[in-house]
């Protein structure tokens, strides 16, 4: 089952050019700031911001990596997201999809990386891995935690700076992957644009590589959800695959960059799900931590990606499964992440 971008998304891609700018209809959370030392007073000044839902965050810091605490939808969402970021990187650059590292020589900035749950995924996959944060506490706690692994901690690092001040200084990536965090910024559309540009223009030559991965522990959610699946057209990409990894090739070619945002649709199911039913009936998140009005549709960041220069590559639902973490699947309704390439 190939999560190719629908037909309808396509002719909303057309509408987009149109010159009329995306409309900036999210308006701010009205809540009170938590505590956090962080001063977002000068990254503001540089970014779209929101230092209300930063200081939501800041103030979750020390609960990252407790996989039953509030950032438990975020574990779960982990080994559909690195599937569908190798499946996409492979499937843009033609290359190698059996292989343990299969993003090898591949620069990635993860933006908005929390305590770094995303980026040691990744890290552990290949990448070299730049993970960003506005929030201090967020970077010390992803910096630590990664000094258990000494292979994570050699292809990660960590910065707190915005997205914007990162591209003023003409930062460029093979990657840049923005995960549930575009409805929490104030201006969706403008974040979309300076994420484009970070993607690398200068494509340089990549060799994958084999290295034995067999020291990662519990961690990693790969072991969980193989993130090296075959992304033809009749794979299926909803029921995880063999765990089993075979042996690696080498592929060398162009590097084709890419943005990959995941996010949640503005539905009534999403409505139900991710604010009735995980905030306030099983709390599994704390109340407040999302707002409906903010979700964005898939037809919606497609148009920005289009106004940012940027066309879909793929996408795909991710859905709770019987056995835990979630899978990806073609149901957009309520989680989805999307690939999208320079024109």
């Amino acid at each position: 089952m190939a999560y190719r971008v629908p037909s309808s998304f396509l002719r909303a891609l057309q509408c987009a050019g149109v010159k009329k700018e995306y409309p900036s209809c999210f308006l701010p959370w009205k809540g009170h700031l938590m505590n956090a030392s962080t001063d977002f007073s000068q990254i503001r000044s540089h970014s779209s911001l929101d230092p209300n839902e930063a200081a939501k965050f800041a103030a979750l810091s020390s609960h990252w990596w407790d996989a039953s605490g509030p950032f438990a939808p975020l574990h779960q969402l982990n080994p559909a997201r690195c599937k569908f970021i190798c499946d996409a990187v492979c499937s843009a650059n033609s290359f190698t999809r059996d292989c343990k590292e299969p993003l090898s020589g591949l620069k990635v900035l993860d933006v908005g990386c929390g305590g770094g749950i995303l980026s040691e995924s990744l890290a552990r996959l290949g990448a070299s891995v730049h993970g960003i944060d506005v929030t201090s506490e967020n970077v010390e706690v992803a910096a630590v935690h990664s000094r258990r692994d000494p292979l994570v901690h050699s292809r990660v690092r960590y910065e707190c700076i915005a997205a914007e001040q990162l591209a003023d200084q003409g930062a460029k990536y093979d990657v840049v992957v923005a995960s549930e965090v575009i409805e929490h910024v104030l201006q969706p559309d403008q974040f979309v644009k300076t994420l484009a540009t970070l993607l690398d223009l200068d494509h340089e030559e990549r060799q994958g590589t084999e290295i034995d991965l067999d020291h990662e522990e519990g961690q990693g959610t790969e072991n969980e959800q193989p993130s090296t699946s075959s992304c033809n057209e009749d794979s299926s990409l909803g029921q995880g695959g063999d765990t089993s990894v075979h042996g690696a090739s080498t592929s060398t070619g162009s590097t084709r960059s890419l943005l990959v945002l995941s996010t949640i649709n503005r539905t009534p199911v999403s409505y139900a799900v991710a604010i009735v039913g995980a905030e306030y009936i099983t709390g599994i998140v704390p109340r407040g931590t999302h707002h409906w009005e903010r979700f964005i549709t898939p037809t919606e960041l497609t148009m920005m990606s289009s106004q940012a220069g940027l066309v879909p590559q793929l996408m795909a639902g991710m859905e709770l499964s019987l056995r835990g973490p979630m899978l990806l699947s073609e149901n957009l309704g309520v989680n989805y992440i999307a690939s999208f390439a320079r024109r």
